[in-house]
């Protein structure tokens, strides 16, 4: 792990598309079943982005290639997590958080306070 002084967001973006373009992924895809590999790929490499994306920003840490394609591996074999459920589940917490808050939400999730009676 290389230490960043300070990088910008595109730049962080560009490295990781070099890396998506010099296919450092795609041994990943042989773990995965032929009807849901591309998918799933594409799902671990999003998931594997915010990672790289966050230890950069935040932390200032450039993750070597290893760790990315182990994490993508990870996120691309375990069926339960997705960003499509995660994102699901966050939606579903946060209205059940509501509910019990006395808190109504509208179609565009944006909390609507209850009028006192």
């Amino acid at each position: 792990m290389a230490e960043l002084a300070h990088v910008h967001e595109k730049q962080i973006r560009d490295m990781f598309d070099a890396k998506v373009r010099w296919r450092i992924f795609q041994p990943v895809l042989r773990f995965l079943p032929a009807d849901v590999g591309e998918d799933r790929l594409q799902d671990a490499i999003c998931q594997t982005f915010a990672m790289f994306k966050r230890y950069a920003l935040e932390k200032h840490v450039l993750l070597s290639d290893a760790i990315l394609v182990h994490s993508c591996r990870q996120r691309a074999v375990d069926f339960g997590v997705s960003t499509s459920t995660v994102w699901a589940r966050t939606r579903q917490l946060r209205d059940e958080l509501a509910a019990r808050i006395g808190v109504e939400m509208d179609d565009e999730r944006r909390a609507i306070v209850r009028e006192a009676a």
